[in-house]
């Protein structure tokens, strides 16, 4: 599903419901009932074919069950039932009942499931399996309230003796239903493929630093401190003192606490050293400076959860930062921060760094970063 071109469209799970609607139009055009069953569930198990074979996924069947069984039981019915005791519409109504009844199993069923059969797809099956599921929600509402609505109309009938609206409600009706659907989520997976190309994918790393997976950006922050991320940070240190910046109000760790104002999530695949370069030249604007990597630690709170891979900048002039707008802190002495650090306006990953700088570049006895 979260492909581009022709192929994004044809992962659509509505798609599912087709059979349904080529059977609701071949009855309506009176031909034969067995030859309309016939054909709707070769178009089925054809769906099911293209999106395992050529779409490279096993998901789908899901669609296929919602479509043959309703299908199946028809015909079933209408070999046991006779002819001329049941109209063609009937026909229509206990097919679309058996699916109504198959919807509501499936997903009531959703979880054994999906753990059943599906605990090792991937990422993108994961996602259209979770699109089917919606999908058969949504159906199951609209097609439970067009057989409310026939059965009204059915009363109507048997009241009034009027019939001039079969084919809208019996044909027209549920035929719409099966356009909106497909329709509604054509739009849906365009949205879901747009953001998922604009979304950013964070390494998984254990507690050595070795990349064990991935998982997106905003799927890692909505789960907190699930995943171990890798985070570059990066202090400025300038003739044994600090910059340090208030963090953005809306940023989603230690908002408005002083901080260094380089810090950027590693992406996955990317090299340590590009990002880290990444981190001072989004916030320079393009421009570089000088880093070292310093050492390595795990952080972990409520909140988050990072492998922080620490560096420093170390430049031999404020002046060479102070025309850079996206700098809008100051540097701070040993003496200066020793005053306020019982205080709570430091992060906390910076003052486990600060030790660390206290005793290497921060000691005027020091005159080289070790």
């Amino acid at each position: 599903m979260l492909i581009r071109g022709f192929r994004k469209y044809t992962m659509n799970p509505a798609l599912g419901f087709l059979p349904i609607g080529v059977f609701i139009f071949l009855n309506a055009n009176s031909v034969n009932l067995i030859i309309a069953i016939l054909a709707s569930t070769l178009l089925s198990l054809l769906l099911d074919s293209i999106f395992r074979f050529v779409l490279k996924t096993t998901v789908f069947w899901l669609m296929s069950i919602v479509s043959m069984v309703p299908l199946v039981l028809t015909c079933i019915f209408a070999l046991l039932a006779p002819v001329q005791e049941i109209n063609i519409h009937n026909y229509m109504i206990i097919c679309e009942i058996w699916m109504v009844l198959t919807l509501f199993v499936i997903r009531g069923g959703k979880k054994h499931i999906a753990n059943r059969y599906f605990k090792r797809i991937d990422i993108r099956e994961k996602t259209l399996l979770q699109e089917i599921f919606s999908t058969m929600g949504i159906s199951e509402r609209l097609f439970t309230l067009h057989l409310f609505v026939v059965l009204a109309y059915s009363f109507l009938i048997h009241s009034y003796g009027s019939d001039g609206w079969d084919f809208a409600i019996y044909v027209f009706a549920p035929l719409t239903i099966i356009v909106i659907l497909v329709c509604y989520e054509s739009f849906m997976l365009r949205s879901l493929s747009t953001r998922f190309f604009k979304e950013e994918w964070l390494p998984v790393v254990n507690e050595q630093g070795r990349v064990i997976g991935k998982v997106a950006k905003s799927v890692s922050f909505r789960m907190k401190n699930r995943f171990l991320h890798p985070v570059i940070r990066i202090a400025l240190v300038c003739n044994h003192s600090i910059y340090l910046q208030k963090r953005p109000e809306d940023s989603t760790f230690e908002p408005g606490c002083l901080d260094h104002p380089f810090e950027k999530y590693m992406l996955f695949k990317h090299d340590l050293n590009l990002a880290a370069r990444n981190s001072i030249a989004k916030q320079l604007g393009g421009e570089a400076l000088p880093y070292t990597f310093q050492l390595k630690y795990i952080y972990e709170n409520s909140e988050t959860k990072r492998l922080v891979l620490f560096y420093v900048s170390l430049i031999n002039s404020a002046d060479e930062i102070k025309n850079i707008s996206m700098l809008k802190g100051k540097f701070w002495t040993v003496k200066q921060i020793e005053d306020e650090i019982h205080s709570t306006i430091f992060g906390e990953c910076f003052l486990r760094e600060y030790e660390y700088l206290k005793s290497t570049m921060l000691n005027p006895a020091i005159k080289e970063i070790i």
